[in-house]
């Protein structure tokens, strides 16, 4: 896929290059036999920068009568992600989107794009199947990334904890000085517009592609944990 990460001049540090899809002057698509296709050969189109606008945290903390209850939300605005992940599930086929076109059979009954046929300058009347137009925008008509670039802000539930003292006199029976028990979740939700797998996850790490794309990742594991603690 032609998609980048650059320093480029004038633009800010992490700027997405890639290929957007050749339009009029009125940013309508300009299609050829009912396709669309690259503006250029070359990924110069700027979509945005990696870096968001700003990242935060807020956490919290009650305690009443030995119980103890922690929160943390993390926060991120800005930036942006290419999901190379989604760009193939839609060029093979298997993402719900992709069954446009083919609600009736495999080629029925097609697909009309809104846009301008390059060679008659008329609005598009030419049919498509689903599989030739998504295996086309995703890879034959210069691997465009476009459709695949998405807004990476997120609020995340990090952590929410639930600890207790318990008595001494039953810490006392276990030859202990304190004790208490204590259970906690993290990864919980996550609040997004983001529409690939993750939007913490990048394919590659530093900062030479941080943020670049998301590909074939893992998201961010659920997990919950129990403890109990003893201090003799």
């Amino acid at each position: 896929h032609q998609t980048r990460v650059e320093a480029r001049l004038d633009k800010p540090y992490g700027a997405i290059m890639g290929r957007a899809y050749k339009r009029d002057a009125q940013g309508r698509l300009l299609l050829r036999g009912g396709q669309p296709y690259a503006a250029t050969t070359a990924p110069d189109h700027y979509f945005g920068s990696v870096q968001p606008q700003w990242t935060g945290g807020w956490g919290n903390t009650l305690n009443y009568k030995g119980v103890r209850l922690y929160a943390l939300l993390d926060f991120r605005r800005g930036g942006h992600l290419a999901s190379i992940t989604n760009l193939w599930g839609d060029y093979t086929g298997i993402f719900p989107r992709t069954l446009r076109g083919r609600e009736a059979d495999w080629d029925k009954p097609g697909i009309v794009l809104s846009g301008i046929d390059e060679a008659t300058g008329q609005p598009n009347t030419i049919s498509i199947d689903a599989e030739t137009y998504w295996q086309f925008i995703a890879y034959n008509c210069g691997q465009v990334i476009e459709d695949w670039i998405y807004d990476a802000s997120y609020t995340k539930l990090r952590e929410i904890s639930l600890s207790y003292n318990l008595p001494g006199s039953f810490a006392s029976r276990l030859g202990a000085a304190r004790a208490s028990v204590s259970s906690a979740g993290r990864n919980l939700h996550t609040w997004t517009n983001y529409k690939g797998l993750e939007p913490e996850a990048s394919f590659q790490g530093g900062t030479r592609g941080f943020g670049q794309w998301e590909q074939d990742v893992t998201p961010q594991l659920r997990s919950y944990v129990g403890t109990l603690r003893l201090n003799f």
